[in-house]
């Protein structure tokens, strides 16, 4: 019998789009909303004498599935997944029990993951469900002052099946970290910024209901593609101090309105997280506004922009992994 607490979340790569994969890492969470879509096609037509919808007119019409995973981000294994939210990622030498991971944004054609959760019902039974086909959709960097790094994924996928194989859950057997509001920085144009709430978000503009007409293939999902331009922004909660970023939301040029940010966390232990949009756009600046007698606070928000050269935002991630 197990507890409501001993519930997972593990995943893999996938070879082939939609062919699962029995999960081989497992994570730590918090939550996750993942649920399967099953749609059904109802007839239009009229027949006198009809009450309500005849038994035989509708047909089921399973949709995949899709749904949240929010976890705080390790300064171990969190590499499988900068691959399916950024695109690219390129793996620097090992180096004092640790390796650097940079990821930016490059193409997602040709990675999926397939997921598994454990859910405990109230009699202590685990029930499986598996899902195939996962593609990250968008996801969310978030840190507040007190607060631990999270991350919030948004995934789609192609199929859920309902009691799937039991997994074993496994854990890295080293020592792990948790990033924290503790020793972060942040910085606008190379000057330091007293931030309480920040947060980016990468959206991969994915075509999730890639459906047609294909006989029996028809309810099977093509894997969703990026359409259009994919999109990074980001938000930052200071307080009023200045007038500097104000006027850089209000600059009459757009070389006044953009500035490189620089996110960055560490572990004790020494793991480290940079993010780093060298153009970003100022777009508001939340005000800032009188609120009785309460200190003047503002919500900076904006997007990374590519000037053409330099990748428009920029992740390393020194992982512990020895």
């Amino acid at each position: 019998m197990s507890a409501f607490i001993d519930a997972y979340v593990g995943t893999a790569d996938e070879s082939t789009y939609a062919t699962l994969v029995q999960a081989t890492n497992f994570w730590e969470f918090l939550s996750e909303g993942i649920s399967g879509s099953y749609e059904r096609i109802e007839s239009e037509g009229l027949r006198a004498g009809n009450k309500v919808l005849r038994t035989d007119r509708w047909a089921v019409n399973p949709k995949g599935a899709a749904g949240d995973l929010k976890l705080e981000l390790l300064d171990v294994g969190f590499t499988p997944f900068l691959k399916h939210i950024f695109g690219t990622v390129v793996a620097g030498t090992p180096t004092g029990g640790y390796t650097t991971q940079t990821a930016t944004l490059g193409d997602l054609r040709g990675k999926s993951l397939s997921v598994k959760c454990g859910r405990v019902d109230s009699t202590g039974t685990t029930n499986v469900f598996d899902y195939a086909g996962g593609k990250v959709t968008e996801a969310e960097f978030s840190n507040q002052v007190d607060g631990t790094l999270q991350v919030s994924m948004s995934l789609d996928f192609a199929t859920e099946t309902i009691g799937g194989t039991a997994g074993t859950p496994t854990y890295p057997t080293f020592a792990a970290q948790v990033f924290t509001f503790v020793a972060a920085t942040v910085t606008v144009a190379g000057t330091a910024v007293n931030v309480t709430d920040v947060s980016f978000k990468v959206n991969n503009g994915l075509k999730v209901d890639r459906y047609a007409l294909r006989g029996a293939s028809s309810t099977n999902k093509r894997e969703p593609l990026t359409e259009g331009l994919r999109e990074v922004t980001y938000s930052l909660k200071t307080e009023f101090e200045n007038l500097t970023q104000v006027n850089r939301v209000a600059s009459s040029t757009a070389a006044g309105a953009m500035a490189q940010i620089v996110m960055t966390w560490v572990t004790p232990q020494g793991g480290q997280l940079t993010v780093t949009m060298p153009n970003a756009r100022f777009d508001d600046d939340g005000g800032p506004n009188i609120d009785g007698s309460k200190v003047l606070d503002q919500t900076l928000t904006g997007k990374a922009l590519w000037d053409g050269t330099a990748e428009p935002i920029t992740v390393v991630y020194k992982e512990k992994t020895s």
